[in-house]
Formats: structure tokens, C-alpha cells, sequence
């Protein structure tokens, strides 16, 4: 499915794709035909679709370091705000990209700067620092840059030093393990990616265009392709 200015789509239904800074709903499911349905969202919203087919939009309170979920169990259609705090003694930044994994029933996000938190429960305000991040964060964290595929969650971002980093967690998020693949390039804000494609098998995709392929999940990683323009397509 098509994609909407400003953040990521995430699948409701079988042709409905849902996207945000604003929340839009594509009922084509191809992105033709995108209809603002909530535009109260403070910063730009990170979208959770979770088992019961509830979405979840949370994102940080512009006028303060509380953070704020609004939520949806007709695809999108309504909103009903809640509150999810948590971070009275946490400098939050604003959120990058999040995951709902099923197999541990947690709520994961990870704030612009590489941290990553978790909580269990949005209704108890309550949420934890996951171990394991490099100890200065991850200084370029793109919009779609954690992803999880059966018990295994991904983020990628870019370091201190302009490098591509990995960042992996088998746990539900508790603790990550992160690697630097030689060559990986620049996984940082602007149009990197990481997406599980089958079981064990990732790609990410750096800010020269290249397509990067781990078969092991997520452990070792090796350059597939190069994305090019026009009739030419991909080399690799």
C-alpha cells in the first residue's frame, strides 16, 4: 500500500491503509484515496496495530515531557484520547517508531535520539528503559526504524560517527544486543527503513539507496542490491 506525507502506513483491513503525522485512512488500500479522519495529534504519532484490531496512536505532549495515547477500534474512523505517562524523571524526545509484539504483549517505541521504552500496559503509565543501546543513543533514528518479527525486534539507526547500527532483542524489548555492519553506510532520518521479510530474513535500506540483507536474523548483514533511478531499476 501507498504511503501518506509525514509517517508510515500500517494495514487495518483488507483496503484500508492508515497513515500519520494526521491520521488518514486509504480505503483503495493503495494509497489513492487518503481522507483525514483526526488531526489533534500534537507531534508526529507513532501507530500500533495490535491483535484485537485496536490502533494505538502515542506520541509526546508538545507543551510538556508527558506522553499521550489516542486510540481506535473502527480502523481509524474514531479517536478516543487516553493518557500514558511515565517519564517525570525520563528526558523523552520526540518518538521515532514502535511496535506492538504480540508475543510478549508489550508496547515498544523508540524516541529520535535511540533510546528505546517499553511498557506492558498503556492504561498504567508505567514504562522502562531497555538496556543494551549504546550508551550515547543512536543519534539519527528514521521513522520506520523498529520492526518485530516473530520473537526477534529490530531497530536500526546511525551513531555518533555517521555509521549504521543494528540493534537486536529476542527478550520482548527487555535488552538489545547492537552490531555495526562494515559498509552498512548511513541508516539515519531520511528514507532508511527496516522490514522483516520472512522468517529470519530483514532487510534495511541506508540513505544511499542501498538495500542491505540479513539472513540470520538480524545478526550479519550483506549489501543485496542498490536501488536506482529511471528504467534501470536495481543493480546488485
Amino acid at each position: 500500500p501507498g504511503s501518506a506525507p509525514g509517517g508510515s502506513p500500517r494495514p487495518v483491513g483488507a483496503a484500508t491503509s492508515y497513515a500519520a503525522t494526521t491520521a488518514a485512512t486509504d480505503p483503495t488500500g493503495w494509497g489513492k484515496g487518503w481522507q483525514v479522519v483526526e488531526s489533534n495529534f500534537e507531534t508526529p504519532p507513532i501507530i500500533f496495530f495490535t491483535s484485537d484490531q485496536t490502533l494505538t496512536a502515542l506520541y509526546k505532549d508538545s507543551a510538556s515531557i508527558d506522553l499521550r495515547a489516542q486510540t481506535s477500534t473502527d480502523g481509524g474512523l474514531t479517536w478516543s484520547a487516553q493518557q500514558a505517562t511515565g517519564f517525570s524523571s525520563v528526558s523523552l524526545n520526540n518518538v521515532a517508531s514502535g511496535v506492538f509484539d504480540p508475543t510478549t504483549n508489550r508496547y515498544l517505541f523508540v524516541d529520535i535520539n535511540g533510546t528505546v521504552f517499553f511498557s506492558t500496559s498503556l492504561s498504567t503509565r508505567v514504562w522502562t528503559i531497555a538496556t543494551g543501546i549504546p550508551g550515547a543513543g543512536l543519534t539519527q533514528v528514521p521513522i520506520q526504524a523498529m520492526r518485530v518479527q516473530s520473537s526477534t525486534i529490530l531497530v536500526v539507526g546511525t551513531d555518533g560517527g555517521n555509521a549504521g547500527v543494528v540493534c537486536r532483542s529476542t527478550n520482548g524489548g527487555t535488552s538489545f544486543a547492537c552490531v555495526a555492519p562494515p559498509g552498512i553506510g548511513n541508516l539515519n532520518q531520511n528514507g532508511s527503513t527496516v522490514a522483516p521479510v520472512t522468517p529470519n530474513t530483514w532487510i534495511t535500506l541506508n540513505s544511499a539507496r542501498e538495500v542491505w540483507r540479513s539472513t540470520d536474523d538480524g545478526l550479519t548483514w550483506a549489501l543485496q542490491a542498490t536501488l536506482t533511478n529511471g528504467a534501470g531499476g536495481a543493480t546488485g
